[in-house]
């Protein structure tokens, strides 16, 4: 993205909006408070979530109710006479 009579943005580039109701009355160290806290709400954001567990889980249900069913199949052989 280019900015309007600029250079053109370079990776790791930031772009920010501005409003003018927000910047009144704030000084230098309360706008790089409120830029870090922009800056964490978005690194929050961007988090992945950690899927592993919940794919653990399914795995062992899923081998829990094959057995389940295998040893199913089994009984019902053994009970079965003539």
């Amino acid at each position: 993205m280019q900015v309007p009579g600029g250079a053109p943005a370079k990776p790791g580039d930031v772009e920010i909006t501005l409003r003018p109701d927000e910047l009144e009355g704030l000084d230098e160290d309360a706008l790089k408070k409120k830029y870090e806290q922009y800056q964490a709400a978005e690194a929050e954001a961007s988090k992945k979530e950690d899927f592993s567990d919940m794919v653990g889980e399914l795995a062992n249900k899923q081998k829990r109710k094959a057995k389940a069913k295998e040893n199913e199949q089994k009984k019902k052989y053994k009970d079965f006479k003539f």
